[in-house]
């Protein structure tokens, strides 16, 4: 048989209905935990999250869904796209958007940035990349 919840469960549930929190959002909550490593990092990505899309013109979407920036790090060898950021050196930014620079499998360098989650172009070595990128914003 089972229990009634206590008073400090009963709270939380009632605090989750009032608040309109939907158990797939609930679920998305515990995978950026999971992904971030601490609630500190993962409420810092909700913060930058938010920044970026204040940033956009109301309605507007964001250009590239979570699904994508995860197929894109796969495709370039990461498991996961927090993976991919982490090792990412940010590079500037063209065309009003920020560009990254990032180590990818067989020891190739690429440029890309998170709003077409597309790889530029393919280097062999962090110098040509980076050369590239300066040639390119001049």
């Amino acid at each position: 048989m089972a229990s009634s919840p206590t008073l400090d469960e009963q709270a939380k549930i009632e605090w989750r209905n009032h608040e309109h929190v939907s158990d797939e959002l609930v679920i998305l909550a515990r995978r950026l935990l999971q992904a971030a490593g601490s609630l500190e990092h993962a409420r810092h990505a909700l913060e930058l999250a938010a920044d970026d899309e204040h940033k956009l013109p109301p309605g507007t979407a964001f250009p590239v869904s979570l699904a994508r920036h995860e197929e894109f790090a796969r495709e370039c060898g990461y498991a996961t796209y927090a993976e991919m950021t982490h090792f990412a050196e940010p590079i500037g930014d063209a065309d009003d958007k920020d560009w990254y620079l990032t180590p990818i499998h067989g020891g190739h360098w690429v440029i890309w940035n998170d709003c077409d989650c597309a790889i530029e172009q393919k280097f062999s070595s962090y110098e040509e990349a980076s050369d590239c990128f300066e040639a390119y914003r001049s």
